[in-house]
């Protein structure tokens, strides 16, 4: 792929993931996304040939990186419960913390019923692999025996959810979600939390 075209990809997925975030999929329109990066009118349909595929495409680059937290966060043998947890919650609130598009973005398409998101094939591997994670610190550490799939929607719950109201639920309460204090106390918190509801 020539580099002039590398570039102007990027910048396209950058404002398109601004757009789809504020706006939504039916809301950004392929001409303000063009305005956004700074290209030609017609360079995001050439680029990714529909909306639909952009839109893919924000999605696919959105979700490599939780999914790729998850499998570095799995559990190689002999490793505290503990450590791997902290490790998992961590590195999925500081990537929360640092991508707020990212979590825009998931609020939403959940807005908009998550039919498009739910069938993205990114996404469903990041959940598969947060999932995975969780089978292999279970199998893997001497906790009560509990359904993967719970515990991978109750720490998404724990993480997500306050990141996601600021405005609405932690700015109120004088909390930052910038602040890396506020993060570590959240990570700690958290990890306390299911480390007490999984003990044996």
């Amino acid at each position: 792929m020539p580099r002039d075209l590398a570039a102007s990809r990027e910048a396209i997925l950058d404002a398109a993931e601004e757009a789809f975030a504020d706006r939504g999929y039916d809301g950004a329109s392929l001409q303000q996304i063009a305005t956004a990066a700074g290209v030609s009118r017609g360079m995001p349909s050439y680029a990714f040939s529909s909306k639909e595929r952009l839109y893919e495409a924000v999605l696919e680059r959105a979700f490599a990186a939780p999914a790729a937290l998850a499998r570095e966060g799995r559990a190689p043998g002999g490793r505290d419960p503990r450590a791997v947890l902290a490790g998992l919650v961590g590195s999925y609130l500081e990537f929360l913390a640092a991508r707020p598009t990212y979590v825009r973005l998931l609020q939403r398409a959940a807005l908009e019923d998550g039919h498009r998101l739910g069938r993205a094939a990114a996404h469903l591997d990041a959940l598969a692999q947060g999932v995975d994670a969780l089978v292999e610190l279970l199998d893997a550490a001497d906790l009560r025996p509990v359904d993967p799939g719970q515990l991978f929607v109750s720490i998404v719950a724990l993480c997500f959810f306050p990141l996601a109201h600021q405005a609405t639920l932690l700015g109120p309460l004088g909390f930052d979600s910038h602040d890396p204090a506020f993060l570590a106390a959240r990570k700690a918190h958290v990890v306390d939390l299911l480390l007490d509801g999984l003990a044996p």
